[in-house]
């Protein structure tokens, strides 16, 4: 049972609750069940991960299935395995294999950070302001180490308390590790090395889209609507005179074409994002920075989440940063700031401050989003440089080194904020802090020696089904708990009136379509009456062509011929092919059309359209 209760200790250190104090002993009762042995160490192990991470995770276990159990698994085999090899049966090292086993879980933790999954023991300790300076000090890996640990060692000396002849050596041994956890972070840490004062003013805008917009894009208003949303929000940010503007993740309603380029609004650099479409099922997630008539700057997405976003692409070797009024600026789209490997590519081009629009409040959930907050400001801490979160629905949050966050917004709620972000403030790591950590590690495990191995215990059947049976019961309900901080969708009434010819051709209402899915809200009239015309319209303004090459996936456009009537088609993941036959309004399963659609590609040049 005592990776159960470690599974929920861990919850509870976690969003909403995050009470404070529950990182330092949260994995003292998994400790204890190592100390004492079992013959079926999966039921001690599998609890003390999978609890707290499907908690965080809510209805997104059930929305995004794949990349959340191949997570749940790398998580509940890197348990397993050290609880395996901790095991009495395994070895014979007496206590110490009890720490063994935590610094074990420790390198499964460090070898899933290596492949994209941002996971730490520290993160259960964010945002407090010990954990950051901790963090600065001795690296996430340097923490996870001490505080494993640390645990490891109350747990040996709380099992040895318990026993009546070595009550003395026990409680000697919860003193000092308690002393080493008020003292050993006060040694390390050094005051923030101030290389510059200097601040620029940004105006961060909340936009608050539901998706549920974007996927109804295509209807009456709807568009329109979006825009008049984003155009108040420029009046809003206008009005605080920033220096510079950021826009969140999906800012861009619609699809950017390969030669996108948005105009910064007068006297001030702007960061926004959108989604270019390459070809069916190949996007591209672009940051677009801009300042008057400077180059227009296009940031990719470095790492896309396994799984999640299948359709795009990795760009290791598109740059992260930009210069803005001589500043260099990290742009770090959504999960890019939680990615080591991307933050470190940053620091070595130059990021003098790091910026991060993303989306995850509507993408998961309100508990999700701020646990990808606290995994962004292990980042920041970790390279000591503020970073600031612009969320679409949240969390819109200046992120500092070496203290607590700061939040700008509440969640879901449209906004502009102005905040003034330090530039060139560093925290410089304690040269000793490797020495420290070290040392820490070579006392804790020579503290274990002299203390004898622990009989094993074997665990009776019965026992071990009703352990099972709890587990179960557990897990069944946090997975059934929907998290109740999402907003509801909003209601739509869709018609498809404007792109639903009364009186000219069906190509017109088509092309209006795939028009409005770019962003460009037009009328069936808008299109020119000749079909060849319109085609080159299509291609010299939206930016995309039919294609006999491009395959079909999601998400993807394209043209069907059905005669003398030209048909709009879609690609989704979960409808397949379907048509909108403009004649009708309607949409329509195209599955036995689907050879014949030509699926449309980007254009690189306007050359391309003659």
């Amino acid at each position: 049972m005592g990776g159960i209760l470690s599974g929920v200790l861990g919850m509870l250190a976690l969003p909403p609750f995050q009470i404070d104090g529950l990182a330092l002993v949260w994995l003292t009762p998994w400790f204890i069940g190592l100390r004492r042995g079992s013959t079926a160490p999966w039921l001690q192990s599998t609890p003390v991960v999978l609890t707290p991470v499907i908690w965080s995770l809510g209805d997104a276990l059930i929305r995004e299935p794949v990349p959340s159990l191949a997570l749940l698994l790398a998580l509940a085999t890197s348990v397993a395995i050290a609880t395996t090899l901790a095991n009495p049966c395994a070895v014979r090292l007496g206590a110490l294999r009890v720490v063994l086993g935590g610094w074990l879980l420790v390198a499964g933790l460090a070898a899933a950070r290596e492949i994209g999954v941002p996971l730490s023991l520290a993160l259960l300790a964010m945002p407090a302001a010990w954990a950051t300076a901790a963090v600065a000090a001795f690296g996430v890996v340097g923490v996870d180490l001490l505080i494993v640990t640390l645990q490891a060692l109350i747990a040996i000396g709380l099992t040895e308390t318990f026993r009546c002849r070595a009550m003395p050596r026990g409680l000697t041994l919860v003193t000092t590790v308690h002393l080493a956890v008020l003292l050993t972070p006060g040694i390390a840490m050094t005051e923030p090395t101030q290389s510059g004062v200097e601040t620029r003013s940004i105006a961060a805008i909340q936009t608050a889209t539901h998706p549920v917009t974007r996927d109804f894009m295509l209807g009456d208003q709807v568009l329109e609507q979006w825009q008049a949303r984003q155009e108040h929000l420029r009046k809003q940010a206008r009005a605080l005179d920033a220096d510079w503007w950021v826009w969140p993740e999906a800012a861009i309603p619609g699809y950017l074409n390969a030669r996108a380029a948005v105009r910064a609004p007068d006297g001030s650099a702007q960061i926004t994002h959108g989604y270019s479409y390459r070809a069916p099922g190949k996007l591209q997630s672009v940051a677009i920075v801009s300042r008057g008539d400077d180059p227009t700057v296009h940031i990719r997405k470095r790492d896309p989440l396994l799984g999640a976003e299948h359709y795009l692409a990795a760009t290791p070797a598109s740059p992260l940063v930009a210069e803005i009024d001589d500043i260099r600026v990290g742009v770090l789209i959504c999960s890019d700031a939680l990615n080591r490997r991307a933050v470190d590519q940053a620091l070595t081009e130059g990021a003098q401050v790091l910026i991060s629009p993303l989306n995850s409040a509507y993408i998961t959930n309100q508990r999700l989003a701020r646990v990808h907050q606290d995994m962004a400001h292990l980042q920041a801490a970790r390279t000591g440089l503020p970073m600031l979160l612009v969320g679409n629905g949240g969390p819109t949050a200046l992120l500092s080194p070496d203290g607590p966050a700061r939040t700008l917004l509440p969640f879901y709620k449209p906004g502009v904020v102005r905040v003034e972000m330090p530039i060139a403030q560093q925290t410089q790591p304690n040269p000793r802090a490797p020495w420290i950590v070290a040392g820490t590690l070579c006392i804790g495990a020579a503290m274990t020696t002299s203390i004898r191995r622990s009989p094993r215990r074997t665990n009776p059947v019965t026992k071990r089904w009703a352990t099972a049976a709890v587990l179960v019961m557990l897990l069944t309900v946090l997975t059934r708990i929907s998290p109740d901080d999402s907003p509801p969708s909003p209601t739509l009434g869709i018609r498809f009136a404007a792109v639903t010819p009364t009186s000219g051709a069906s190509h017109q209402g088509a092309i209006a379509l795939i028009a409005r899915a770019f962003g460009h809200p037009l009328h069936w009239s808008d299109i020119p009456y000749d079909a060849e015309a319109a085609m080159r319209w299509l291609c010299q303004t939206v930016g995309v062509r039919p294609s006999r090459d491009a395959d079909a996936r999601a998400p993807g456009y394209g043209i069907l011929r059905a005669g003398p009537a030209m048909l709009a088609a879609r690609y989704e993941s979960n409808t397949g092919a379907t048509t909108y036959d403009p004649r009708t309004g309607r949409f329509s399963s195209a599955k036995d059309a689907a050879s014949q659609i030509l699926w449309l590609r980007a254009v690189q040049s306007t050359k391309e359209c003659r």
